[in-house]
């Protein structure tokens, strides 16, 4: 089997305010669902095809050095006509 496309990723954060201010205002992704409740804050940004979700609640935590591991290819695709 081999993986061509990925249309959903969530990664756990610990500071929902930190990493939000971080996605929106450094990247400039805006969110497209946000979710606050007593279980936990889930935040969503679509690009494209794509959603990349933010998760932060009790016993949901981010594992040690994912984000060293973590690879980003960020730039701005040609437009489509």
């Amino acid at each position: 089997m081999k993986v061509i496309e990925l249309a959903f990723c969530c990664y756990a954060v610990t500071d929902m305010k930190r990493a939000r201010e971080f996605y929106e205002d450094v990247l400039n992704l805006q969110p497209t669902t946000v979710t606050d409740t007593e279980h936990g804050q889930w935040t969503e940004y679509e690009f494209g095809p794509y959603v990349l979700t933010l998760g932060c609640a009790p016993g949901f935590k981010p594992s040690p050095g994912a984000a060293l591991r973590s690879k980003w290819r960020i730039s701005t695709p040609p437009s489509r006509i």
